[in-house]
């Protein structure tokens, strides 16, 4: 199964490859066409239309309204595939959706000045189904897809930032605890209020400052205690640890306040359960 995934990057490379060929073509017969052909006025809305007839306009009008279609398909199948394989992160997945409909709204902008068109060569006059539905699916196209660009970044950055308040907030009772009994735990530089991050990081460091300034009142026997206490609860590996490492914190800053130190042990220095990515 993993030699799949190399496989399918070559796969995504070699089609990537040929598009910008496909594509690199298209745009110089577009440019070639234009020259070529003539096209005096300016027509900002109905261009397509008014030179419906034009040679080599006309040739150069089919030739891209068939590229963006046929990129607008693609486009909307390959989101859709994306979208249906991606559970995390859900705005991610929400975004994804997002662009599935603009994308898809993209046809509205190409086929409706295809059928324009065609209704010309037929002697029809099919303007209406050009200026209408053009204009309308234009707004939503550009609307959705904007959303499904900037949708992952905003809610994904929104979302880091409530985690990152939501742990700084939860660490402040142990932080606040060992800031009191070891007055010189604090860095005294300032950090900016709006760095959360910083601040969350620079609060995990001084939590662990203070764990290791109480080594010497740790007790290994209480912690192996704790230990088998929570082994007996049947407690989840991170509840374990957390519950030991808080046992063993509060006698230690009992110990502490007493002046009772004890002999320091190699493996009084436990990891700290404590993790901003879990709180």
């Amino acid at each position: 199964m993993p030699s799949r995934v190399p496989l399918r990057r070559a796969e995504a490379r070699r089609w990537a490859r040929r598009l910008h060929a496909v594509y690199g073509l298209v745009i110089l017969g577009i440019v070639t066409l234009f020259v070529a052909g003539e096209a005096p006025a300016e027509r900002l809305v109905d261009f397509e239309v008014h030179y419906a007839s034009t040679p080599l306009i006309r040739e150069m009008i089919l030739l891209y309204l068939t590229a963006h279609i046929v990129a607008s398909i693609m486009a909307t199948v390959l989101c859709a595939r994306w979208a249906a394989s991606v559970i995390r992160p859900r705005w991610l997945r929400r975004g994804l959706r997002l662009l599935i409909i603009g994308f898809g709204l993209n046809l509205g902008v190409g086929l409706p000045k295809v059928a324009a068109m065609i209704g010309r060569w037929t002697g029809h006059n099919w303007d209406a189904i050009n200026a209408q539905i053009f204009q309308l699916c234009a707004f939503a196209c550009t609307l959705f897809t904007f959303l499904g660009f900037t949708l992952p970044m905003v809610g994904g950055f929104l979302e880091r930032l409530r985690s990152q308040i939501r742990a700084f907030r939860r660490l402040g009772p142990l932080w606040r605890v060992l800031r009191d009994a070891i007055p010189g735990m604090s860095a005294s530089l300032p950090v900016a209020w709006w760095d959360v991050e910083l601040k969350c990081q620079r609060r995990v460091a001084e939590i662990q400052d203070g764990r290791l300034a109480l080594r010497p009142f740790r007790s290994q026997a209480l912690a192996v205690a704790a230990a088998a206490q929570a082994e007996a609860m049947k407690l989840a590996a991170d509840l374990a640890g957390a519950r030991v490492e808080a046992i063993v914190l509060a006698d230690a800053l009992a110990r502490k306040a007493a002046g009772d130190e004890l002999p320091l042990l190699d493996d009084t220095s436990a990891p700290c359960p404590v993790s901003t990515g879990r709180l």
